[in-house]
């Protein structure tokens, strides 16, 4: 009798794990190269999975993993410089931190201490560079918003902001590049000179755009000078050996959620680099990632902070393990909070998906977590890679959400 019980309790659990793997198949389709993994939190068990450990291309689900280091490292404020007074004249090194001048994230305090001196004199040191690139970016993406260069003391951006008034004129921050913006006729192919910093917009242009500027190539001082009316010098920092004060900057907790909503790259970017300066002293960001690989059991590769690269191999299991753990760090309310909320209506039910989404061309992926009708706490992620029509990418991962409220 105990043996018969026991085969058919194994023969309805195999029926129902065969039933589910059809339904999810039948919900996203087999086009394409899909991976699922469903983590009930109440249970504490993973109660589906397919392809989980299948490595794909993350896209900005990857930016999951440097918001969770970013809180790790800096879980009250992000250093917005370090500085040194010596007189009228103020000393800055620079931490990597995104938001000087930027248009939208700049902070009030460095205005007040750059105010209250006559002299900048910022100290870069020659052997504390970065490429402006990440590893496997697409070189003809380099006049695209999403592509803005990479440096130790960013400035804007990286990027220049043009605003069309009219078919003749526009507004441009920083206005240092206005003389460097012409309008064309006819819509350009390259809104920027491959190796020079000329910008090109269409008499056309109605919506503002940025595009980003060479680092390289710019006057830094001549533009630090003109965004903050000082008297700027740039120097080298072994000219100085001082004790150093770190100005405090953005909350970490803003930054990141400005981040992950916006799916911003850059940001991404640079608080990969500041978070490993801040730990190892150092702009290279390798220590970081074998370092970090480690603690959060990632075996694929990740070369990026924002998951821009098709060089990045993640697994489903290991970005829903990263999301398992910001939650644990934090709370639930904190994750809420910080990540992007995708509404939809179930069976007359309003029902908000908190998670990140990574697209890119050919790949649409979501990791997340979301309260089920059967009120268990769900984490979930599906990943379609390899899609050659990727329109309908975004209808499949409706569904398949819908199937993970309902079922699970």
């Amino acid at each position: 009798m105990l043996k018969k019980l026991t085969l058919l309790l194994f023969s309805s659990l195999l029926f129902s794990c065969v039933s589910l793997k059809k339904h999810y198949l039948n919900t996203v389709g087999t086009q394409n190269h899909t991976g699922a993994l469903i983590f009930n939190q109440n249970k504490g068990k993973v109660v589906f999975e397919h392809n989980s450990e299948t490595h794909f291309i993350p896209a900005s689900t990857l930016k999951l993993v440097t918001a969770l280091i970013t809180k790790q490292v800096h879980p009250d404020y992000i250093p917005l410089v370090l500085y040194n007074t010596q007189g009228d004249s103020l000393h800055l090194k620079p931490t990597g931190d995104p938001t000087l001048w930027h248009p939208k994230l700049h902070q009030n305090q460095f205005d007040s201490l750059i105010e209250a001196h006559e002299h900048l004199i910022i100290h870069l040191n020659d052997k504390e560079t970065v490429s402006p690139y990440a590893p496997g970016w697409s070189w003809d993406d380099y006049d695209r918003y999403y592509s803005a260069e990479l440096s130790i003391m960013p400035i804007a951006g990286n990027q220049v902001y043009i605003n069309p008034l009219d078919s003749l004129n526009s507004n441009v921050y920083p206005d240092f590049f206005k003389d460097n913006v012409r309008v064309e006729a006819e819509s350009p192919k390259f809104r920027r000179a491959k190796t020079k910093n000329e910008f090109v917009i269409a008499a056309s242009q109605k919506d503002s755009l940025s595009i980003p500027f060479i680092y390289n190539k710019i006057d830094l001082s001549g533009l630090i000078s003109a965004l903050g009316a000082k008297d700027v010098q740039i120097t080298t920092e072994s000219e100085m050996t001082t004790t150093w004060t770190t100005l405090k900057g953005i909350e970490s907790d803003s930054i990141i959620k400005y981040m992950l909503e916006k799916s911003d790259n850059f940001l991404a970017e640079q608080m990969l680099l500041l978070n490993s300066k801040h730990l190892y002293n150092s702009f290279e960001i390798d220590s970081l990632i074998q370092n970090q690989k480690k603690e959060l059991r990632i075996k694929g590769r990740w070369v990026d902070g924002s998951g821009l690269s098709r060089y990045n191999l993640i697994s489903p299991k290991e970005l829903t393990q990263v999301l398992i753990q910001f939650k644990k760090e934090n709370s639930l309310a904190y994750i809420q909070k910080i990540l992007p909320k995708r509404t939809l209506n179930i069976d007359n039910a309003t029902v908000h998906f908190y998670g990140k989404t990574g697209s890119m061309s050919g790949v649409y992926n979501y990791v997340g977590l979301v309260q089920t009708k059967k009120k268990n706490e769900v984490f979930l992620a599906l990943f379609q890679n390899n899609a050659l029509e990727g329109r309908v990418l975004r209808r499949r991962l409706n569904a398949y959400l819908k199937w993970v409220y309902l079922h699970f």
